[in-house]
């Protein structure tokens, strides 16, 4: 059988103001005869590939309106064998990276912002501060209290939606809910040991 897609997708996540960034497969459960992936930009915003656990060969080209494409052209692609239990992590499917990311630097300046809040933490957290504080422990022991702290009292729950997929909440508003994800987790254990 020949299956042809095509779809167009509109909208982005305000969390990366603008900036665009993506992975699309490039070989799947099933061979393929012909993999054809395109990309149209605006010239002016440049965009860089790398392919991962796939090698491949990235065309551009100017297009009359002004515009630029981006072009990975694929033949007798065969078919890739998935494993249970594979790690998450663990990138399966031969994909390329496109990113308008200049390095890494760049998107750690665009992360950074993301986890500082300088929100109150709100009274029943001043008063566990307050409590760790009087007791003078070890700095190794205080750690350990605060992180054992995050990880029994804030149970985990990730909704992430929009902004939230980036963003992490206030931590006083994580620890008020006793829930979030990660990164919220991760902002609340942030806050308090910088106080501490």
């Amino acid at each position: 059988d020949a299956v042809d897609i095509a779809y167009t997708v509109q909208g982005a996540n305000p969390i990366f103001k603008g900036r665009f960034a993506d992975n699309l497969q490039v070989a799947f459960g099933s061979a393929a005869d012909v993999v054809h992936v395109r990309v149209e930009h605006p010239a002016d915003r440049t965009l860089r590939a790398k392919g991962i656990r796939a090698d491949v060969a990235v065309e551009s080209e100017a297009l009359p309106d002004g515009r630029r494409a981006l072009r990975i052209l694929r033949r007798d692609v065969s078919m890739v064998r998935s494993e249970e239990q594979v790690p998450p992590w663990f990138k399966v499917w031969p994909s390329v990276h496109l990113s308008e990311y200049t390095s890494w630097d760049d998107v750690a300046r665009w992360a950074e912002e993301l986890f500082t809040h300088g929100e109150p933490l709100g009274a029943e957290l001043e008063a566990r501060l307050a409590d760790w504080r009087a007791r003078k422990l070890p700095s190794e022991q205080l750690i350990a209290e605060v992180v054992a702290m995050v990880q029994d009292e804030v149970r985990y729950f990730s909704a992430s939606l929009g902004e939230s997929s980036h963003r992490p909440k206030p931590a006083a508003r994580t620890y008020a809910e006793r829930l979030g994800d990660c990164k919220d987790k991760v902002a609340l254990l942030n806050a308090l040991l910088r106080r501490l």
